[in-house]
């Protein structure tokens, strides 16, 4: 995976897809405002990662590195400087520490831990997803916006996106031995080959990567920060659970899907020429001889 930004494999467009479901649908309301959200005033959402689809997202399986010499420097950062703790104390924390590593954990599993303050910006490489749209846009009654990522500075949110590793076997991470690279990677960058499809790429804010200390740490009832890449890059990086701005000149394409109400496509190429006059604008239709779909540009 690279680390450095922007990644150098970085799509020229990212895409996000959204429901645009038309009355009197329940959820009409929420899908038109947050629409309204991304076209009127530039914000996108950055949800907390205890919201995925995905009930493996943020598991793992985790266990203290074989290597003595690692193990007695891992127990000397997260135990030993506890220097108010007596020796029986940290002797009872280490075994706690062992035992706390040994079985599987999640950063979802204790109250206040980074689940709940990691936001996340989940998208795409591609927009022509038969069954992206069909989960991600309410079964092609949606819309797909096309965001462009700065390769120069000064650069924006999408610059930072980093793409999913699809993997067949759940990842360990070894604990004293692997890197915060590596807890990045089992942690918010691997997802189960059936998702493969998806080619998903992703920004994170709020808390980012545990670093091997993290478990001992949280035993503790401490909280780990690292502070996020985005800061680096970002003026104002996002938050959880709340919106980020981008600039005009981000949002370079809009898609309306193939079973979008005509009037939720009247009232959004409306909207959309209205405060972004030089995006394109193109509507989706069923391809007549194959499993695919045909994008048509809107005048």
């Amino acid at each position: 995976m690279e680390w450095d930004v922007p990644a150098s494999n970085l799509p020229e467009i990212l895409y996000r897809y959204q429901p645009l479901r038309a009355e009197p649908n329940w959820a009409a309301s929420s899908d038109w405002n947050r629409f309204r959200d991304v076209v009127e005033r530039r914000s996108i959402w950055f949800s907390s990662v205890d919201r995925f689809n995905d009930p493996f997202e943020g598991l793992v399986s985790a266990t203290l590195t074989s290597d003595s010499r690692l193990r007695r420097a891992y127990f000397a950062r997260v135990v030993d400087k506890e220097k108010t703790l007596s020796r029986g104390e940290r002797r009872t924390l280490r075994r706690q520490v062992e035992k706390e590593i040994g079985q599987n954990f999640d950063f979802d599993g204790r109250p206040g831990t980074p689940a709940q303050k990691i936001g996340v910006l989940c998208m795409m490489e591609d927009a022509s997803n038969l069954l992206a749209w069909a989960h991600y846009a309410a079964g092609h009654q949606g819309i797909v916006f096309g965001f462009k990522p700065r390769k120069t500075r000064p650069y924006n949110v999408f610059t930072c996106a980093l793409p999913i590793e699809y993997v067949n076997e759940k990842p360990v991470i070894r604990v004293g031995e692997d890197d915060e690279k590596v807890y990045a990677r089992v942690l918010l960058y691997s997802k189960s080959k059936c998702w493969e499809y998806e080619r998903e790429w992703r920004v994170f804010s709020g808390y980012t990567p545990w670093p091997p200390e993290s478990i001992g740490i949280a035993i503790l009832g401490g909280e780990v920060r690292t502070g996020s890449a985005l800061a680096e890059f970002v003026s104002t990086p996002p938050s959880v659970n709340a919106f980020s701005h981008f600039d005009h000149e981000d949002l370079v394409e809009i898609r309306l899907g193939a079973s979008l109400s005509e009037a939720r496509r009247r009232d959004a190429i409306a909207l959309v020429r209205e405060h972004f006059p030089g995006a394109n604008i193109l509507q989706a239709h069923l391809a007549k001889s194959r499993f695919a779909l045909e994008f048509e540009m809107v005048d």
